[in-house]
């Protein structure tokens, strides 16, 4: 895939996790000493929340392709997102450094994180997993077209329950 020159939109693939495996591939090859998947893992869960966050609160945001701007938007996000899920972020900080930002910025854009087509968490969880970890977690994930087919045959109803204990990242319900 061909990279952007300096003050060009970068170009993604169409697909959710084509998308994850470029920022993956990109985030490994640029920041040296963070290669480990679970380091990027955590850094791209982080940015998925403060994309959340840009949309509801600052949309503007959403179009700027200065790397500064992006960084400061992102961090000033995250100290929101921090605020709000005191559980889930106690004590971490965006380590990414703004180029950084700004390209999983861009690359974000090509996906509707409000979409149920598909889990943006899932996709990520399953592109920075790999899978000899995943299996010897006993980690096993449903192929959505799979958990598509299944939604359709049981055909659920307001009011119904549905039980799934080993949910995952929720992608029947």
């Amino acid at each position: 895939m061909p990279r952007a020159q300096k003050g060009q939109m970068m170009l993604f693939a169409a697909s959710p996790r084509e998308v994850f495996r470029e920022i993956r591939n990109y985030l490994a090859g640029r920041l040296v000493g963070a290669t480990r998947d679970e380091t990027l893992l955590q850094e791209i869960v982080k940015c998925l929340f403060c994309r959340i966050q840009l949309e509801r609160m600052s949309p503007a945001v959403l179009t700027e392709d200065d790397a500064l701007g992006i960084s400061k938007s992102y961090r000033s996000a995250f100290a929101m997102v921090k605020h709000q899920l005191p559980a889930l972020f106690t004590d971490d900080e965006l380590l990414l450094d703004p180029v950084s930002l700004l390209y999983v910025h861009q690359a974000l854009r090509s996906i509707r994180l409000d979409s149920t087509a598909y889990d943006p968490f899932g996709d990520v969880y399953e592109v920075f997993t790999g899978s000899s970890v995943r299996g010897q977690e006993g980690q096993f994930f449903t192929p959505q077209n799979a958990v598509n087919f299944l939604i359709e045959i049981v055909s659920p109803r307001p009011g119904e329950r549905i039980i799934d204990p080993a949910c995952g990242s929720g992608a029947f319900l």
